[in-house]
């Protein structure tokens, strides 16, 4: 029940949701930037249900306030599930901590679990209205952010993305029919 804005030059009206900037936000959730952990019940869990149990490489980098790796809580449990629900989770890699100034980054953790917002977006009190606002879990009506930022880049860095200096991404899109093609130019 969105009205979409379909332009491209982040400048969407009031009352139109920027649909770039939520197709740029999905495209980085599709790249790793989730993760594989679940709450239900005061319990959490991470992992697939492999035997041994195998977290997804953003769980890795998941860690409490404190410093304990989120991989090594027992999956499922209860002090898991206090963990993805204590508001001081926080995303450990190299690369994203360069990005936010050397500290590591907070993630999304509300004390009430939001089911597809929680865990696998960047805080939101600290992220949203700035450079890396894109991988919050909302944007408003009327706003656009085509770029990652560098935490994003940096988290997807850390995941085993390389990354190049572009000077501008774009998403090149051809569509083809029997008369004509199209490809958008860089720029």
């Amino acid at each position: 029940n969105y009205t979409w804005y379909y332009g491209t030059d982040s400048n969407p009206p009031p009352g139109q949701h920027d649909l770039v900037s939520v197709a740029a936000h999905e495209i980085a959730h599709g790249l790793g930037f989730s993760g594989s952990a679940d709450y239900a019940g005061g319990v959490g869990s991470y992992g697939y249900n492999l035997s041994p149990l195998n977290p997804d490489i953003f769980d890795t980098f998941m860690e409490s306030g404190g410093g304990t790796k989120l991989t090594s809580y027992t999956s499922p449990s209860i002090a898991l599930g206090n963990l993805l629900t204590s508001d001081s989770l926080y995303f450990d890699g190299s690369n994203a901590n360069a990005a936010n100034g050397g500290s590591r980054v907070r993630m999304y953790a509300p004390s009430t679990w939001d089911d597809g917002s929680s865990y696998a977006h960047l805080n939101y009190s600290t992220f949203a209205g700035t450079v890396n606002s894109l991988m919050v879990y909302e944007i408003a009506s009327g706003t656009a952010n085509h770029n990652p930022g560098p935490v994003t880049k940096g988290i997807l860095k850390d995941l085993g993305w390389l990354l190049t200096n572009l000077k501008k991404t774009y998403l090149p899109i051809v569509t083809q029919n029997a008369t004509t093609s199209f490809k958008p130019k860089a720029g």
